[in-house]
């Protein structure tokens, strides 16, 4: 649960320079070099070539990406030397003003990450090639002259590219420490993009190494005014490999093996979800990858990171669309997604039969095998209900019938809250976590703030789901508070609210309002709200939920919604690798 410090939130407005920013062209030419790495001397991944194959035809097909305009470079293929090469070729192969599309799937491994020259923490890595030896006998130097690291290898042809051309970076690898221990058994490890290299290593362990916090130039700004770059998980988090074998419990958008980054990313371009949130016409970049990151996150352990997050360019390179579809079109039309999933799907472990029983009889409840809501599932002595990326939701100290099943009733009351989406909506608003960098996984007493911003002037609301299914209202937490938050203005509220019990995931939901609400004082610094209640039913009343199968208020023009997942852990739990 996220609790309020009730600490004077602090106001300030982010001033962007235009300077450096290329500006869209209509005209501009198309260019994608696609690397795809599964076999390599250890650690064979089976998404990698799937993943490029996928790319190309969608690109080609959808997006006006000429044939002879994708570079591919597939498993041996991509020795180190081809890959710079290829890289440095864009240059020539491009006109200024025109989009770059470079993709990465493949393996990543850790311990200094230079990528893209930011000022990130020790606990990164660097770009695996197909040709990199692993043997532990190679001196340093030699290990590492065969990786690809981004200061030494990527940036003095990143910079060229950065002067005039539009840049999109997307890695599906890892560049992560460890992973936080999870609900059930841990996964094999050939399901990680992850190669963790032998101690004697140019990344062997350092005493003095410090906190990631303590690692972070928190000043350095980010190098690029024209690229953008999502990476698929977070600093404490694995890149997922979906396998053959794994299919039947992560469906991939075309039953082949994928990367859960890449995966998802081809259901945006495949026009599966709503992207245009604002309903302008384009898909920008911010949206995509908040799209991107809102699949991968409900189905699997990792949170894709987008840089540059603030500084400099930052709005303009999130506001910049960059996949424009083949007849201008967008892939979507939102007034297909009003209707929402009338049921809560569940999947329960096999051991838990008499659960199974029970909650099958639950009105607005399927009990599933694949693509769950919801699962349940023993750890010990305790039944735990989990998401589908088996983060815990919460934990039952014993097998109680009453206790389990009152909780997925509860869930199903609050499911239509938290996935309530404005398809018809006319304005962005955006809330990340405050400060240099992000993460989702929060430890027990741990402080944390948010930012919170909007295109267009709004009254604010910011709620947490915790993992009870109880709601707190973290914005406003007094009067004061609702004033009009403008655009241009990011509203910040540093260190103000503290994790404690009951802990696991974390819905952190922000509503912006163009005409504010009557009733938006009855909500001021309110805990506790629970389903069922009389003020619970006011909230639902407020955002635009009317029951778990009304939608009649899906459609308000005046209102916008954006949400953040976290990830709770007490102190003890954390300290388990």
């Amino acid at each position: 649960m996220i609790c309020n410090l009730k600490i004077t939130a602090a106001i300030g407005v982010l001033i962007l320079s235009m300077a450096g920013l290329v500006a869209p062209n209509v005209n501009a030419a198309n260019h994608a070099l696609l690397i795809g790495i599964g076999q390599y001397k250890t650690r064979t991944l089976e998404g990698p070539p799937h993943d490029v194959a996928a790319l190309k035809t969608v690109l080609a097909s959808k997006y006006d990406f000429k044939h002879e305009n994708i570079r591919v470079l597939i498993n041996q293929e991509a020795a180190k030397s081809r890959i710079l090469g290829e890289i440095q070729q864009l240059a020539h192969r491009s006109q200024p003003g025109d989009r770059i599309f470079i993709y990465f799937s493949g393996h990543g491994t850790s311990r200094r990450d230079d990528l893209m020259a930011l000022p990130l923490p020790h606990t990164s890595g660097a770009l695996v090639p197909a040709d990199f030896n692993m043997d532990a006998n190679q001196s340093i130097e030699v290990l590492m002259s065969q990786l690809i690291v981004g200061k030494r290898d990527l940036r003095p042809m990143l910079e060229q590219l950065d002067r005039d051309r539009q840049v999109l970076m997307v890695f599906d690898t890892c560049f992560s420490g460890n992973t936080v221990r999870s609900v059930g058994a841990n996964q094999p490890l050939n399901l990680s993009r992850h190669i963790r290299l032998d101690s004697k290593s140019v990344f062997e362990e350092e005493r003095s190494i410090g906190s990631f916090e303590e690692n972070i130039i928190r000043n350095e700004p980010y190098p690029y005014q024209n690229i953008f770059y999502i990476s698929a998980s977070s600093e404490n988090e694995i890149a997922r490999d979906i396998q053959r074998d794994l299919l039947y419990l992560y469906p991939t958008i075309d039953g082949k093996p994928h990367g859960a980054l890449t995966d998802s990313l081809l259901r945006v371009l495949d026009g599966q979800v709503q992207i245009d949130t604002n309903n302008d016409g384009a898909w920008s970049q911010m949206e995509m990858y908040t799209a991107i990151r809102s699949i991968v996150q409900k189905r699997f352990k990792q949170t894709p990171q987008a840089l540059p997050k603030q500084g400099g360019n930052a709005k303009n390179l999130h506001a910049r669309a960059f996949f424009v579809r083949s007849g201008q079109g967008l892939a979507t039309d939102s007034r297909k997604l009003i209707a929402t999933r009338p049921t809560l799907r569940v999947r329960i472990e096999k051991r838990l039969s008499l659960l199974k029983r029970h909650i099958s009889q639950i009105g607005g409840v399927e009990i599933v095998s694949a693509e769950p809501d919801l699962i349940l599932a023993k750890d010990g002595d305790a039944v735990v209900l989990a998401l589908p990326n088996m983060h815990p939701l919460c934990r039952f100290t014993s097998s109680d019938i009453h206790q389990v099943v009152d909780r997925i009733r509860r869930h199903l009351r609050i499911q239509p809250l938290v996935n309530l989406a404005y398809p018809h909506q006319q304005f962005n608003v955006a809330i990340e976590l405050s400060g240099s960098y992000q993460k989702s996984i929060i430890s027990e007493d741990e402080t944390l703030g948010f930012e919170i911003s909007t295109e267009k002037p709004a009254y604010m609301l910011l709620i947490d789901v915790d993992p009870a299914g109880a709601v707190h209202v973290l914005y406003p937490s007094d009067p004061s508070e609702l004033k009009l938050l403008i655009p241009g203005e990011k509203r910040i509220l540093p260190d103000r609210f503290r994790v404690h019990w009951p802990f696991g995931t974390e819905t952190v939901k922000l509503f912006a309002f163009a005409n504010k609400p009557p009733t938006l004082e009855l909500f001021v610094g309110k805990e506790d709200i629970h389903p069922g209640s009389v003020l619970f039913s006011e909230l639902e009343q407020l955002v635009g939920v009317y029951g778990i199968k009304s939608i009649q208020y899906a459609t308000r023009l005046d209102a916008a919604q954006a949400a953040l997942k976290l990830i709770s852990y007490p102190q003890l739990h954390m300290s388990r690798q």
